[in-house]
């Protein structure tokens, strides 16, 4: 069902029902900036670059990245 409003008190779906929640987590999906696209290196299915840890694109020199645009695996 969509969620149509989020409450104060929870959320409001597509047909006026509502649900009550003291906190409400938004987890829809997530996809990169098409910007990515305009840099060589690895991407996710997500189109997420891959990065190093000083987050260096992979496949890109001289290039980095940060943010959500990123895969960046950490220790």
């Amino acid at each position: 069902m969509k969620v149509t409003r989020l409450l104060s008190s929870g959320v409001e779906l597509a047909d006026g029902s509502r649900i009550a929640a003291g906190t409400v987590i938004w987890t829809g999906g997530m996809r990169a900036s098409a910007l990515t696209e305009q840099v060589s290196g690895q991407r996710d299915p997500l189109g997420r670059l891959h990065v190093a840890l000083d987050l260096s694109v992979t496949g890109a020199a001289h290039v980095y990245a940060a943010g959500d645009v990123t895969l960046a695996i950490t220790p």
